[in-house]
């Protein structure tokens, strides 16, 4: 049961797919 929460599972994608976010944006920027 979610309620509204994000699982572990949902957290560690999320977490991942910013970092990777961030990273390109950073070599954008850095570019």
């Amino acid at each position: 049961m979610k309620n509204g929460f994000a699982t572990l599972k949902d957290l560690g994608f999320s977490n991942r797919a910013i970092a990777h976010e961030l990273g390109r944006v950073n070599q954008t920027i850095h570019k």
